[in-house]
C-alpha cells in the first residue's frame, strides 16, 4: 500500500496506485453538500463527558494519570479549556500526536488459562480528552451519513436500533417468504466471517471514499478530510499486563478499535 500525503489526495492519482479505486471511480458522486465540522460549546462538551460511562475505562488512566472520574470532579473548572482545545483541532483539521498513543489491556474472551492471542480481546486505554473529540466527531459524522442515506440500509452493525437480531430476522423473512416458500425453491445461505475485520481497512481507500461522499477536502477551515487522515495515521500502542509494558509499536493499517469511539461508524461506512 502506498501512503499519500493529504495535500496530494486526488482520486485520479490514487486510482493509478490501487486497482480497487479505479473501479470505484466509475460510481457517480452524490449531489449533497460538503460535510464540515461544526464548532461546539461547553454545554455539548458536558454532554459528551457524561456519555463516557464505560465500566472498564472510567477508572483507567493513560500515562497522564487523568481518568474519567477525575474529569467529572473538575469538569466545570476546565470546561472552557476543553472546549477551546477541541474546537481548535476541529478547525485546524488535525489530530494531536499524543492522542494517537494507546495502552492495550488484553482481556480474556474465555474463562481459562490459555495464553493464545485469539483468546483475548484488546481494550484500548487512551488520553480521556481524545474520547471527547471522538464523541463530537461521531455525532456529527453519524448525523451527516444518516441524513443523506450514505450507509447501506441493510447494514445492521454498530447502528442504533439494529443488531444481529434484526439482521437475522431480515434474512429469515427473505428466505421463508420471498425466496423459499413462495417460489418453492431451495435457498443457499453463505456466511463470510471477517477475521480481524477492523485491521484490514485500507487508509487510502477509506480517505478516497470520504472524499467521494463529500467529506470536505482542504479548503478554508474545519475541513474534515485532513482531520480523518491525521486521525488514521501515526498511531502507536503498547501492551500492558499488570505493571509491565511491551515495547511501543507502530500501527500501520486498520482503524483503532475497542476504546475508540468513531471507529465503528468509520468501519460501517467503509
Amino acid at each position: 500500500m502506498v501512503s499519500i500525503s493529504i495535500s496530494h489526495l486526488h482520486l485520479p492519482l490514487i486510482s493509478k496506485l490501487n486497482p480497487i479505486l479505479l473501479q470505484f471511480l466509475k460510481f457517480a458522486q452524490p449531489d449533497i453538500p460538503l460535510f464540515i465540522f461544526s464548532l461546539v460549546d461547553g454545554t455539548e462538551i458536558q454532554k459528551h463527558l457524561l456519555f463516557q460511562t464505560s465500566a472498564i475505562t472510567s477508572k483507567a488512566s493513560f500515562c497522564d494519570g487523568i481518568s474519567r472520574i477525575m474529569l467529572m470532579f473538575i469538569g466545570n473548572t476546565i470546561l472552557a479549556s476543553m472546549t477551546y482545545i477541541i474546537n481548535t483541532y476541529l478547525t485546524l483539521g488535525s489530530y494531536p500526536n499524543e492522542w494517537r498513543r494507546a495502552f492495550i489491556l488484553p482481556l480474556p474472551n474465555i474463562q481459562n488459562s490459555s495464553l493464545l492471542p485469539p483468546h483475548y480481546r484488546p481494550i484500548f486505554i487512551l488520553l480521556f480528552l481524545s474520547k471527547i473529540i471522538e464523541s463530537v466527531v461521531h455525532r456529527q459524522l453519524s448525523s451527516f451519513l444518516t441524513k443523506y442515506d450514505l450507509l447501506d440500509p441493510l447494514q445492521s452493525g454498530f447502528r442504533a436500533g439494529n443488531s444481529t437480531s434484526t439482521a437475522l430476522l431480515k434474512i429469515t423473512e427473505d428466505i421463508r417468504v420471498r425466496e423459499a416458500m413462495e417460489n418453492k425453491s431451495v435457498s443457499v445461505f453463505v456466511l463470510i466471517d471477517f477475521s480481524n475485520a477492523f485491521n484490514v481497512v485500507d487508509h487510502d481507500l477509506l480517505l478516497a471514499l470520504l472524499t467521494h461522499y463529500s467529506i470536505s477536502a482542504p479548503r478554508g477551515s474545519r475541513f474534515a478530510l485532513s482531520w480523518f487522515s491525521s486521525y488514521l495515521r501515526g498511531h502507536t500502542q503498547v501492551i500492558r499486563i499488570d505493571e509491565g509494558n511491551s515495547d511501543w509499536c507502530d500501527v500501520v493499517a486498520g482503524v483503532p478499535q475497542d476504546g475508540y469511539i468513531i471507529s465503528f461508524i468509520i468501519f460501517s461506512f467503509y
